[in-house]
């Protein structure tokens, strides 16, 4: 039995064979020697890596030194004929990863770019550079690469740090010492202090639904003061990222790490009369109400009804109750009613 390896991921398993009676004796018919040919397919494999902020350029990732993605970074997979089998966006934390690679293969590169359909190393702006191709943390440029690409052979198991890093030559002439972001009662707010503001024009804040695509929402001129504030108004529902694009005189850039804030977005939906008399109606304008709890101020629930018909009130002596209501996204409400009499 021999086993051929092919460049594509397959493997062929070759098995010999004779045909033999009971007395061992070799048989004359046609095709009872030869061998038989089984292609195997290996299981896909992951490629894994990091791409970093190499901020002194030595090409190692050295205490201090996170992930980045530079503002948007790809890392595309390219075969033996220079085709983009594959692609996977850099993360916000310079984390990326590429499912289903054929495992066995040979002569795979991986290109660091700015686009998932670039075949050549690019990055975001001229301000950033290549300082090393590596694989394994801490192993300075073991492949003798600063080009932003790493050749790639895989065998039946994940490839795990296959990383880039990146270093920005032109900082900005600014020092971003905090920037912060967080929910408040119906926006979020966002804080950020500096130092060293010699030269420099004005910041963009930007907000992203998936951390990747990016939008400008307010600007911010230089001021001096160190200290800045804005606020989102109308955050979208789920996850919101934030940064900070800060731009210098002569069009240059850089950008803040990322915030994320998680906005949860309230059902509107009223209640009235209130105060009621004989009957409390309900009205919603997004999603359909379930069913319906009248409870007293201690808890004690007092009636219950399906849908989001009118409810009844003349049973019961005047004061203050809550009605809870239970949502279509089996999310729950309450609001506060009084009844007269």
């Amino acid at each position: 039995m021999a086993i051929d390896p092919a460049v594509n991921g397959a493997i062929a398993v070759i098995i010999p064979f004779v045909a033999k009676d009971n007395a061992d004796i070799k048989s004359v018919n046609k095709g009872t020697e030869g061998q038989a040919i089984l292609n195997l397919t290996a299981a896909p494999v992951t490629v894994n890596g990091l791409v970093w902020s190499d901020n002194n350029g030595n090409g190692v990732q050295d205490e201090g030194e996170t992930g980045t993605n530079a503002g948007g970074l790809f890392v595309n997979l390219l075969d033996g004929t220079d085709k983009i089998v594959t692609s996977s966006p850099v993360e916000i934390d310079g984390l990326y990863s590429l499912p289903d690679v054929p495992a066995h293969a040979t002569g795979y590169m991986l290109v660091l770019a700015a686009t998932n359909s670039a075949k050549a190393p690019s990055l975001p702006n001229r301000d950033w550079v290549n300082t090393g191709d590596h694989i394994g943390v801490g192993n300075k440029a073991n492949q003798g690469s600063t080009l932003g690409m790493i050749e790639l052979a895989t065998s039946a198991e994940n490839v795990d740090n296959q990383n880039f890093g990146i270093q920005n030559i032109n900082p900005l002439p600014v020092k971003l010492i905090s920037f912060k972001a967080h929910a408040s009662e119906n926006k979020v707010e966002l804080d950020w202090t500096t130092t060293e503001e010699e030269n420099f024009s004005h910041f963009e804040v930007q907000r992203s639904a998936n951390g990747q695509s990016f939008t400008t929402f307010h600007q911010e001129s230089n001021t001096g003061l160190y200290r800045y504030h804005t606020s989102d108004s109308q955050p979208l529902g789920g996850d919101n990222y934030y940064r900070l694009k800060m731009v210098d005189y002569d069009g240059s850039y850089a950008f803040s790490r990322t915030e994320v804030v998680k906005w949860m977005t309230a059902t509107t939906w009223a209640i009235y009369p209130n105060p009621a008399f004989d009957e409390l109606t309900l009205t919603h304008t997004d999603k359909t109400i379930e069913s319906t709890k009248v409870l007293d101020v201690s808890g004690r629930i007092l009636k219950y009804s399906l849908g989001q018909a009118p409810i009844q009130v003349t049973d019961l002596p005047a004061g203050t109750y809550i009605l809870q209501a239970l949502f279509s996204d089996r999310t729950v409400q309450t609001k506060k009613f009084v009844v007269t009499r």
